[in-house]
């Protein structure tokens, strides 16, 4: 069975006077509602962010799928107490199935992805990507487990493509959420928006 995230962005700003968090994701209409009719249905469905299955990434945000060792950012901290009314909500909709709620600032991802670039991958594979490991290339493919008796298994570190990823959208979102322009990368703001999941499996 595979794992999911649920991602959800958030920004600080003033609201009447009192900072507070609030959801800067988009949304789109749900085609399955219809004013309410039909039982669980929403109007809006969240646009994650991030919906990738990424299991480094996983390892790397809440020690989720860690086969191979790679470093946890922290252990899953749990859905932040002053976290939107829309994250909350999401998060009681999915009950037990839901775990390892936790949440990180851009800055927070950026400084791991300062010291951390890279993820180990471990796994099955033909000859042909065997030879593209030993030459320090990334393999086309691999998987975990197969019964096809002339694979072979390779260990190997590249880039952190998951989490690079993650913070490139996180960076639009940001310049979006407090109308950035231009190229500037205004790490300012890097504390003032952040990312609040959770995982299904």
């Amino acid at each position: 069975m595979g794992c999911d995230i649920h991602l959800y962005v958030e920004r600080k700003r003033n609201v009447h006077r009192i900072e507070k968090w609030v959801n800067i994701d988009h949304f789109k209409l749900n085609s399955y509602f219809d004013n309410g009719k039909c039982d669980g249905e929403k109007q809006l469905d969240v646009i994650s962010l991030y919906n990738d299955r990424n299991y480094e990434l996983f390892a790397n945000l809440a020690d989720v799928r860690n086969r191979h060792g790679n470093i946890v950012i922290a252990p899953p901290k749990g859905l932040p107490d002053d976290c939107s009314d829309i994250v909350s909500e999401e998060s009681e909709s999915w009950g037990d199935d839901g775990h390892s709620h936790s949440y990180f600032t851009l800055k927070e991802l950026k400084e791991f992805y300062s010291k951390h670039g890279t993820v180990k991958h471990r796994g099955l594979m033909t000859q042909g990507n065997a030879d593209m490991v030993d030459r320090g290339e990334m393999p086309h493919s691999w998987c975990q487990g197969t019964n096809i008796s002339d694979y072979v298994e390779r260990e190997w570190e590249w880039e952190n493509e998951g989490l690079k990823k993650l913070i490139d959208k996180l960076e639009e979102r940001k310049k979006e959420g407090f109308n950035i322009w231009g190229d500037d990368e205004h790490p300012e703001y890097d504390d003032k928006i952040r990312i609040v999941f959770w995982f299904d499996n």
